[in-house]
């Protein structure tokens, strides 16, 4: 594995800095690992997962705010808040499928994340150089391309397409889990990367082998064609300017064919007033260029066509195919919901949306957010209920069982318990045979058990006695 950030991006402020970053990056990561273990059969506990992400947010906000020019806690902030704007799109399509006055898509929240999001990833390309810089420039074109904007889309092309001129020139060693999971080394790791200057993975000497280097140069080259290339497509859908044949054919996924109902009618027709850009706070480009879809849609096939030939990472095998396969999903639902397809065409296109969603999971093998939210986006389309799918996202409500009531001890059973002890038992045994067969005894249940034994003929001064060892009182200090 090669050199990831220089050593600038490996440096802190203060210890304080340090410490803010490993909690926010550890709370993180848990939120992380619970999002990947969450099925449809098993959800996650929505509290569990949003106070993961709240004490990210947390930790990392108040680092970003304090050391602004350390590196690494900008940018994995820009990560979470990109992990946050998906988590509220899956949020607000539950709002809207419990009461229907929300906006499906896209969401407002969201947006305004993966904006801050993108200003945080500009933060880091204008302080940094190097890997880091080239890094944060792909991962703000893939948030630019994640808002529903033309304009963004057009700003994410210009950025790839300079960062491609660039790495012509440039022969450094790119790390391939460097740029696309956002946590995925365990926080050892992370401490001995900071701690010598590059991930631990038992290689040796300052640069990764030749073989690994051209490896991981292929997926990042990828990727960024990737992107391009899905970007053109989506341009081109929007200026009409691509047909049904331009999509590829996906395995057949587990889930029922599309058909059109007047529910199905009544929801595409809500997306579609929500994504037009006359009824968006945010100005779109008025007409976006020309983009050839069929041409864009070729050169995509030919890259996943094409992947079995290049030397790549392991994990590229399947982020990759993956990446591939829930753009085309996203691209689908998009295309589905703007004017002029009809009602064949857009059960077509939800049943595209729905299977590619499924074949991107099936190649990571573990539950994928994107794909389950994209997933979720075609069944509501298709008039369906989601909700399982989307709990699997957002977690499932743990209602906690309640606390049986206590029943109060009956003063009358109590006294009758004591009257038949054999005579002379001392009051402090009394007391705490009475304590282990009642529990503790409040301040009302001792006097109602005063009179009863008073009823009962017992001593006053056995009274006095047993009641002063079973009243309640704080238990002593250890310091006492």
């Amino acid at each position: 594995m090669g050199w990831w950030f220089s050593k600038n991006a490996r440096r802190f402020t203060t210890a304080e800095s340090f410490q803010l970053y490993m909690e926010g990056l550890r709370s993180l990561q848990l939120y992380e690992e619970m999002a990947r273990e969450s099925s449809v059969d098993h959800p996650a506990g929505r509290t569990a997962l949003e106070e993961r992400l709240k004490d990210a947010a947390g930790n990392l906000g108040d680092c970003v705010a304090k050391y602004s020019n350390d590196l690494l806690p900008l940018y994995y902030y820009a990560i979470l808040l990109s992990t946050q704007a998906q988590r509220e799109e899956a949020v607000q399509l539950q709002s809207y499928l419990a009461n229907l006055t929300m906006p499906p898509w896209p969401s407002e929240r969201a947006e305004q994340l993966l904006r801050q999001s993108a200003a945080q990833f500009q933060d880091v390309i204008d302080k940094s150089r190097g890997e880091v810089r080239r890094f944060a420039q792909y991962n703000l074109a893939q948030v630019q391309a994640k808002i529903l904007d033309p304009a963004e889309w057009e700003r994410a092309l210009k950025l790839l397409r300079q960062l491609q001129s660039e790495d012509r020139g440039w022969r450094g060693v790119f790390s391939w889990e460097s740029f696309l999971p956002a946590v995925g080394w365990i926080l050892s790791q992370i401490w001995l990367f900071i701690r010598s200057g590059g991930p631990n993975d038992g290689t040796t000497g300052q640069a990764a082998s030749a073989a690994t280097a051209v490896a991981e140069r292929n997926a990042f080259d990828a990727q960024v064609r990737m992107l391009i290339d899905f970007l053109l497509v989506r341009l081109a859908a929007r200026g009409q300017n691509l047909t049904m044949a331009d999509f590829p054919v996906p395995p057949s996924g587990p889930d029922p064919k599309a058909t059109w109902s007047q529910a199905a009618s009544h929801r595409v027709l809500d997306f579609r007033s929500s994504s037009n850009p006359e009824n968006r706070p945010v100005q779109t480009s008025p007409s976006p260029p020309r983009c050839d879809g069929e041409k864009a849609s070729r050169d995509l096939f030919t890259l996943i066509d094409t992947l079995g030939e290049k030397r790549l990472p392991s994990q590229a095998k399947s982020d990759l195919p993956a990446d591939y396969w829930n753009k085309w999903s996203r691209i689908a639902l998009e295309w589905a919901v703007l004017p002029g397809r009809s009602p064949q065409e857009i059960c077509k296109l939800i049943d595209l949306a729905s299977d590619y969603a499924y074949a991107a999971s099936q190649e990571k093998k573990l539950t994928w957010t994107p794909a389950l939210l994209n997933r979720a986006f075609a069944r509501t389309l298709a008039g369906e209920n989601p909700q399982a799918l989307l709990t699997a996202i957002v977690g499932v409500e743990v209602v906690a069982a309640p606390k049986p009531e206590l029943k109060t001890p009956d003063p009358e059973e109590i006294a009758n318990y004591i009257a038949k002890m054999p005579l002379g038992t001392p009051a402090a045994t009394i007391a705490d045979l009475v304590r282990r067969a009642f529990g503790p005894l409040d301040a009302p249940t001792l006097q109602k058990l005063v009179r009863a034994l008073d009823r009962a003929k017992v001593k006053m001064e056995m009274i006095d006695e047993i009641t002063r060892s079973l009243e309640v009182r704080d238990e002593p200090s250890i310091l006492d």
